[in-house]
C-alpha cells in the first residue's frame, strides 16, 4: 500500500533447470495488479501487466555468475487503454545482458 492508499501487487513464478554443471536455463513469469486506477502513475485497476522472459545463466565462480535474458512484457485491461490513449506501446521485447552475486 502507497503513501495515498493506492494498493498494488505482484507475483513472481521462476523455475531453474540444470543443463550442465556451471550452465541453466531459467523460465520467469510475472504478473502485476492495481486494486484501483492509479492515474498519476498510468495504471488502471485489475491486471496491469504480465512480464515473460528466459535466462541462460553461467555461473563462473561459486558465487557469482552472467547471464542473457529475452524479455517480453505486455500491459493489460485498463493499464494498456491507458497507454494507447497516451500513444505508447503496450508490448515490449528487450533483451537483457548481467551478472548475479551470492552473498
Amino acid at each position: 500500500m502507497s503513501d495515498e492508499g493506492d494498493v498494488l501487487g505482484s507475483a513472481q513464478l521462476v523455475a531453474r533447470w540444470n543443463l550442465k554443471p556451471n550452465l541453466a536455463l531459467e523460465p520467469r513469469i510475472a504478473g502485476g495488479w492495481a486494486a484501483q486506477d492509479v492515474l498519476q502513475e498510468d495504471v488502471g485497476s485489475g491486471l496491469t501487466d504480465v512480464e515473460t522472459s528466459v535466462r541462460l545463466r553461467y555461473q563462473v565462480l561459486p558465487a557469482a555468475d552472467v547471464y542473457v535474458s529475452v524479455v517480453q512484457e505486455c500491459l493489460l485491461g485498463k493499464t494498456a487503454r491507458i497507454a494507447k490513449a497516451a500513444g505508447d506501446s503496450t508490448t515490449v521485447t528487450r533483451v537483457v545482458v548481467g551478472f548475479g552475486l551470492s552473498l
